[in-house]
């Protein structure tokens, strides 16, 4: 009998993986017809799933260094004749809008206070506190920095601040605190200090964006010392590319910051849930213990029909059925389920209703029977889902405490997703230009099932 060499041997065995490594793109080919799958996407296997983690590690990075020259540029000009207050208000319910618009409006102030060198603070009472619900990180915009942070944890208790004061009145705490001013007397004074802005997107009565691009800050805010902004417009872009703050911009290297990324470094810089949020945030998360498992997949969902919030809009808005955004979900989780099989490189895992037990789906929304209906529909097919507490309520119509901590609650848990579908509203919209997941949108403002991947920019830049 004619031996092998062991040279032999490993040479036979170099040559079978070669082929092996070669012939594998044909296998999943023949895989997919084999099963006649018509709808098999070969272009799936460059779309594997994105480990986020080092470019979450590059924004928090980019959002310390921002956060060390901004406090060193206030320092140096604080005390200084050119030193300006910039003050983002929510004084009015219904000139507040939502939190999205909020997000959105303070991120566009926040670059306009760093390349001026202007210090910036949140003036925001409606419903209730701000500081139950965010806290700062890395700069504090408080205005009174003595208070401790509300919403602390208290064993399994949370402590709330409620006390809303009246919109009239927080002209004086605001003024004495930022101005240095001491007794009402003395308010007719700060009124002279201070510029009111202006700076909203209504619909349909539509203001455009100030043209942000030929804004001439050093002219425009040398008249007053403190300047008080109602603002929802997400244009933060705009600043790098405005002439008259080159010179800042290229200082803080926001040139070399990609425009998408702009809106989710300021918000690391400002923003962490409160105490009490993290608290409810975990509690949903600990749920799952396959949370954190790179195989699970975790898919959040937006639902906006428009029925809470200003009933008048309803003969402008035909939103699309429910049915779309069950469609478009079952579209995602497939080719997710897929993506997860060839990350994990065995074809045989590509059975999609075994993967679908990975899937972790979460919904929020402001119709409660949406979201019955989409989690039905879920728990019929076997995967799992869930929802925060409480019934939907936008923020500006939140009776309680709890209704408006839901609000920023549903937020941060969209944000710790893989995967998003969202209606075009500013709420989905921030949380995935935060997060930077990818997602699809829903046009939720027609009748149709309409759809695209979104980019990162707001709706209403233009």
């Amino acid at each position: 009998m004619k031996r092998w060499s062991a040279a032999t041997l490993w040479t036979i065995v170099h040559i079978v993986s070669v082929l092996l490594v070669l012939c594998s793109p044909f296998v999943l080919l023949y895989d997919a017809a084999f099963r006649r799958d018509p709808e098999y996407d070969p272009s799936l296997t460059s779309h594997r799933l994105v480990d986020h983690s080092e470019q979450v590690a590059k924004l928090d990075r980019i959002a310390e260094e921002l956060a060390f020259k901004y406090s060193v540029a206030l320092e140096e000009t604080k005390n200084t004749a050119q030193h300006r207050i910039i003050v983002f208000d929510c004084l009015t319910p219904r000139r507040c809008y939502g939190l999205g618009d909020r997000l959105r409006g303070i991120s566009t102030l926040f670059y306009l206070s760093l390349l001026t060198s202007s210090s910036l603070f949140l003036n925001v009472q409606i419903p209730y506190p701000l500081l139950n619900f965010l806290t700062p990180t890395l700069y504090d915009w408080r205005i009174n920095a003595t208070v401790s942070y509300e919403g602390q944890v208290h064993g399994r208790a949370c402590w709330w601040n409620d006390s809303t004061l009246a919109p009239t009145p927080l002209a004086r705490p605001v003024g004495a605190q930022l101005l240095g001013r001491k007794g009402t007397w003395r308010l007719r004074t700060w009124d002279n200090e201070t510029q009111w802005w202006d700076w909203l997107t209504q619909w349909p009565q539509r203001l455009w964006r100030p043209d942000f691009e030929g804004f001439d800050a050093a002219r425009e805010l040398s008249s007053k010392r403190m300047h008080r902004f109602i603002c929802n417009i997400g244009y933060p872009q705009a600043w790098v590319t405005n002439l008259h703050m080159r010179q800042a911009v290229l200082a803080y290297g926001l040139d070399k910051l990609q425009p998408e990324h702009l809106f989710s470094v300021s918000m690391r810089m400002l923003f962490k849930p409160s105490p009490c949020i993290k608290a409810e945030i975990d509690e949903y998360i600990a749920m799952f213990p396959d949370w954190n498992d790179f195989r699970t997949l975790k898919i959040g969902v937006q639902i906006r029909t428009w029925i809470t919030l200003d009933g008048w809009m309803k003969e402008y808005i035909r939103p699309p059925p429910w049915e779309c955004y069950k469609k478009q979900l079952f579209i995602l989780m497939r080719d997710e389920v897929r993506r997860l099989a060839l990350s994990m490189n065995n074809t045989r895992s590509r059975d999609e209703r075994r993967l679908r037990s990975r899937v972790i789906v979460f919904l929020t929304g402001d119709s409660q029977d949406a979201v019955d209906y989409l989690m039905a529909t879920l728990v019929a097919e076997g995967i799992r889902v869930f929802r925060t507490d409480h019934d939907p309520s936008h923020i500006l119509e939140s009776s309680t405490m709890d209704l408006a901590a839901k609000t920023y609650l549903d937020w941060w848990l969209l944000t710790k997703m893989d995967r998003l579908l969202i209606t075009r509203s500013a709420f989905g919209e921030t949380a995935a230009a935060y997060s930077l997941k990818p997602a699809v949108v829903i046009d939720g403002w027609v009748p149709e099932c309409t759809t695209w991947q979104y980019n990162y920019t707001f709706h209403v830049d233009g």
